[in-house]
């Protein structure tokens, strides 16, 4: 069985009907190899099963059990977000927001702030700068391209996780600290 992978993502410029610049949420970029919008670059993660206890990334069993994912955000207008955007491989993006230099990804992932953080740091091409796990949460930096990117995740039920991602400059102003540092 494979692990979690994560899944490149170039952000694309494109017109929208308010006649703004918007960054098209990439949920379909994401999901295919090779195709205008991704680059089809996966890192395996080792397969995480139910006899690992949480702290390895296995399930979160003192919370409910996970229900359906929530629903794919349809296009997010913001300005331009510069580099590559890395999420998990099957990230449901639930929002994109413009905050000016900064540019906020929210999301959900079928998979523990543990796995996140792993498929992370098995990810070719980034460069790391924070990895922090708490078993029910994770934060990550990383630099791709001339952005750094924080990356949040909060488990929400035995294997699953809301996604905070910050994409911003390469000197990481205006990012979120990494708190376990």
């Amino acid at each position: 069985m494979a692990g979690p992978a994560v899944r490149r993502c170039r952000p694309v410029r494109v017109s929208g009907a308010a006649a703004s610049v918007v960054l098209v949420a990439m949920v379909a970029g994401c999901g295919g190899g090779g195709g205008r919008g991704g680059s089809g670059e996966t890192a395996a993660v080792p397969a995480v099963t139910s006899t690992q206890p949480p702290a390895k990334g296995g399930p979160l069993t003192d919370l409910p059990e996970c229900s359906a994912p929530p629903e794919a955000a349809e296009d997010a207008v913001v300005e331009d977000a510069a580099g590559d955007l890395v999420l998990p491989e099957d990230t449901v993006v639930t929002g994109v927001e413009d905050l000016g230099e900064l540019v906020s990804v929210r999301g959900y992932v079928a998979l523990t702030p543990i796995q996140v953080r792993k498929s992370y740091a098995a990810a070719p091409g980034l460069e790391l700068y924070a990895l922090e796990d708490e078993v029910y949460e994770a934060e990550v930096l990383y630099g791709a391209g001339d952005s750094r990117v924080f990356v949040k995740a909060q488990a929400q039920c035995q294997v699953g996780s809301l996604l905070s991602v910050f994409v911003g400059p390469e000197d990481g102003e205006g990012l979120p600290p990494v708190t376990g540092k």
